[in-house]
């Protein structure tokens, strides 16, 4: 039974020869890529040019007018904007509240949502029939969220809510103002500066390439499935789903509503496989105390797997459920496998260097000086960053040196600066 890319490549060789130089493949991701190069590197019997190989994100950016920057650039510019209609805001408080904007107007403009009718304040239930076209159940969930701002005596976090709803189209407006005049721009927007683009002048000329492939895609945005329909539309671009029966063929299965309904993907797809029904599935649980040995238990399991003549790392995956087991699993993995790939975010506050720095911070805060004018700090703080991973690496025989005096001589209260 062949996996997605092995058709894939199967596909794209029968149809275009072994040099594929002249075909462009856009995936959902670069992971998606990476995988495919090596499929198909187990194909070819010669040395040939590779497909041009981008993920959906690269592909737009290869496009696009704008640039993306980081994402702490991106908060830096709508905190110049947000400052001007909320003077008193700190950047610290400002800062989880801006990455939940640039995040909402990301999902604006995948969706090529009218911005006027989103941030629009509702004041009488009755508006919402005249503003919104949406169907009914979506029509009942937006009058339930907003009947509970129709209260004559709104509380205090109700009035905060309305008094920043208000200004959320304005500020909308003039970030993205702001980052157009320098040519950036956060990736939604990009998405649809390129979708209304295209929309309007068709897609640009693909004389370089014989043939552009979409594949492994699933749930597009509005906007991404206006790009794809633009290059459909040259003659020259296909588009290949993933999808396997067992949620395409049942009306119960939510996971498959898109590959069923939308009018992009049609009836006669590639390719609809039945993978999840017919192959044959050996599932094992245990019940494993405390996170520490789940995750030990986990990294006993690969080195079982290991120890199999078919062991292929790259097509083993260890999905864990709590984003903070990420370092015990990846301690508890065995020594000998040395590549691995994590696929995950991981929170900043449960990194050690979050750690290093909130306890120079308190270092900081908690310093004192003395009669002499020594600065002078307080023994725990100094003892936090003495027993902090990241400086024992700096020289671990002075400061194990240096506690076990200190044990010794049970020094109290505050060291001097030297």
């Amino acid at each position: 039974m062949k996996s997605f890319l092995q058709k894939l490549t199967d596909e794209l060789t029968s149809k275009y020869g072994e040099d594929l130089s002249r075909i462009q493949l856009i995936f959902p991701t670069r992971r998606a890529g990476l995988f495919f190069r090596k499929e198909l590197a187990t194909r070819l019997t010669r040395p040939v040019w590779a497909p041009a190989i981008f993920s959906v994100q690269d592909f737009i950016s290869a496009y696009t007018t704008f640039t993306i920057p980081d994402p702490l650039t991106l908060r830096f510019e709508l905190y110049k904007i947000y400052r001007k209609f909320f003077p008193g805001e700190s950047f610290d408080r400002f800062y989880p509240w801006g990455e939940l904007l640039i995040r909402d107007f990301d999902d604006l403009d995948r969706y090529l949502a009218d911005p006027q009718k989103v941030f629009s304040l509702i004041t009488d239930i009755r508006e919402i029939d005249q503003v919104f076209t949406l169907a009914d159940e979506d029509m009942e969930k937006l009058k339930t969220f907003w009947k509970s701002f129709f209260d004559k005596d709104p509380s205090k976090l109700k009035t905060e809510f309305m008094n920043t709803w208000e200004h959320l189209g304005a500020i909308y407006h003039e970030f993205k103002e702001s980052l157009s005049k320098r040519s950036i721009a956060y990736e939604g927007m990009a998405i649809r500066e390129l979708a209304e683009r295209f929309r309007i002048n068709g897609a640009p000329s693909t004389d370089n390439f014989d043939a552009i492939v979409f594949a492994g895609f699933y749930a597009l945005s509005p906007a991404e499935e206006q790009i794809i329909q633009s290059f459909l539309k040259t003659g020259k671009s296909e588009i290949i789903w993933d999808a396997d029966a067992y949620y395409t063929d049942d009306p119960r299965q939510e996971a498959g509503s898109f590959l069923r309904d939308h009018p992009l993907v049609g009836d006669a797809f590639k390719w609809k496989e039945d993978f999840f029904s017919s192959i044959p599935k050996k599932i094992e649980m245990a019940g494993i105390p405390l996170q520490v040995g789940q995750a030990k238990y986990a990294g006993s399991l690969v080195q079982e797997l290991m120890k199999e003549k078919d062991f292929r790392p790259e097509r083993t995956v260890v999905v864990i459920p709590d984003e903070n087991l990420l370092f015990p699993v990846l301690y508890a993995l065995p020594a000998e496998l040395e590549d691995i790939n994590v696929t995950m975010g991981y929170p900043l506050h449960a990194t050690p260097v979050f750690s290093l720095f909130e306890s120079l911070i308190a270092l900081q805060r908690n310093c004192s000086v003395d009669k002499e004018k020594n600065d002078t700090f307080y023994f725990r703080d100094v003892l936090n960053i003495l027993n902090h991973p990241y400086i024992l690496l700096i020289d671990t025989g002075a400061i194990r040196t240096w506690m076990i005096a200190y044990e010794k001589e049970k020094i109290s209260g505050l060291f001097p600066e030297n």
